[in-house]
């Protein structure tokens, strides 16, 4: 959904008016078409004059009307006050993600300036589109760091600046303690500066969006046993909220709710001994489970592994290898569960078969766009990594552990559990959450 332009408050009004002598002008022409027809009728000299005095009345009104209103708006067009030329669009509506009882909503929205003008993006109201209330706002640093300007060179010089032409992404996580409050349609108002002759500030509200009401699906645990970190899992900053992909035209965000899981040590490391082994990963070899029964529709195999390095791969990158080894499950309900970076050879399944939840699919290895070993985990709407959107789900039951980051400039984190897990019902971890599986 899109809106393609605002209007300065002050306007409103005067916009208004143009829409009504707009409307005017219309049902003028049309009501005068009947005296046009008996203005040429073979009738008196004195009944055609007068017919054509009426015709030229009724065309001439509306005119007369609009240049009597012709004054305000020429004043305004001096002050230069033309809307702010910012398109907003929405990638896909969001589904409430539920996470330790908290539900949040994750969307994108797309900025694209065709203004001849810079555009200050200074604010963003999102409301509840059937109550008039604000549900959150946002503004300054917080704003900044919620956007992504497509294709600059300098992310961190005016994050909130769309140059003409130009597009930026907002990514949108809002949170609500009560589920319950989730509105069903949501309003965006994007606040913006554009500076012509003065600066001049603008509100633009897109068109209302729908929240999806459907409960996310439940699924079964992909991994077995204790101490996973949910690497790169979901919040608003992580690297697989913030990947992107345009596909045949279309942008996906297919990560959106994406983890990587690796396995780590009481000390919070992911290996012991040499790290340019495989072996070494304490995660290597492990088995992947069926997280709902399903069917097989999407595989590789073959693909070597990469030596743990975090730039070189065995492969090229490409759409088809970034995944590496991998398998796609199609669970019911247009949701897909994808598996990553598999060991070459443990796929103990083949296309088109049904599987049963809790069923062995493969063995997690270090294949495709990949550091070290860990699996890649996802639900989509479609069986890719990349050319898909990325839906919520949460897990029927599995526990978590309160923990600690010791070190926060490797990736993975280096992060020790603090304290006894915790059992969750009906939950998605967050980023960088301990798991414990059943």
């Amino acid at each position: 959904m899109q809106a393609n332009c605002g209007m300065n408050a002050n306007y409103w009004n005067e916009a208004d008016l143009v829409i009504d002598i707009t409307d005017c002008e219309t049902r003028t022409m049309i009501s005068a078409r009947r005296p046009i027809a008996a203005a040429f009728h073979p009738r008196s000299r004195e009944h055609r004059r007068a017919n054509f005095r009426t015709t030229v009345s009724a065309l001439l009104a509306p005119f007369i009307l609009f240049a009597g209103l012709c004054g305000p708006l020429q004043n305004a067009a001096a002050a230069d006050a033309r809307p702010a030329l910012l398109a907003v669009g929405v990638v896909q509506n969001p589904n409430p993600m539920v996470a330790f009882g908290n539900a949040y909503l994750v969307y994108e929205l797309i900025l694209t300036s065709y203004d001849s003008n810079p555009i200050d993006v200074t604010g963003l109201r999102v409301a509840d589109a059937d109550n008039p209330r604000t549900v959150f706002t946002f503004s300054g640093a917080k704003l900044a760091s919620m956007i992504h300007r497509i294709g600059a060179t300098d992310e961190a010089s005016a994050p909130t600046k769309i140059e003409s032409g130009r597009t930026s992404v907002v990514y949108v996580w809002i949170p609500f303690a009560d589920p319950s409050a989730v509105p069903r349609r949501l309003t965006n108002d994007v606040e913006c500066r554009v500076k012509r002759q003065v600066d001049e500030q603008y509100d633009i509200r897109a068109a209302p969006i729908a929240v999806d009401e459907a409960p996310p699906i439940s699924i079964g645990p992909p991994l077995r046993g204790g101490d996973w970190l949910a690497g790169g899992g979901p919040s608003n900053t992580s690297y697989h909220r913030r990947a992107r992909m345009v596909v045949n035209g279309v942008v996906y965000f297919a990560q959106r709710f994406a983890i990587d899981y690796v396995k780590i040590s009481p000390q919070g490391q992911t290996y012991i001994g040499d790290p340019k082994k495989n072996t070494s990963y304490l995660c290597y070899g492990a088995d992947l489970l069926a997280v709902a029964d399903g069917k097989v529709v999407g595989l590789k195999d073959g693909l070597p592994e990469n030596t743990p390095d975090p730039v070189a791969r065995a492969v090229e990158m490409t759409m088809e290898t970034a995944g590496g080894n991998y398998v796609a499950l199609d669970i019911g309900f247009h949701r897909y569960a994808l598996y990553g970076h598999l060991i070459p050879g443990s796929l103990k399944v083949k296309l088109g078969d049904v599987v049963k939840r809790g069923q062995v699919l493969a063995r997690l290895g270090n294949s495709g766009n990949s550091t070290e070993p860990h699996l890649h985990f996802q639900i989509a709407d479609a069986p890719s990594f990349l050319a898909a959107q990325g839906l919520t789900y949460v897990y029927d039951e599995v526990e978590v552990k309160p923990s600690q980051i010791v070190d926060a400039t490797v990736d993975p984190p280096v992060i020790r559990p603090t304290g006894p897990a915790r059992r969750y019902l009906a939950t998605i971890p967050l980023e960088n959450d301990l798991v414990d599986f059943p």
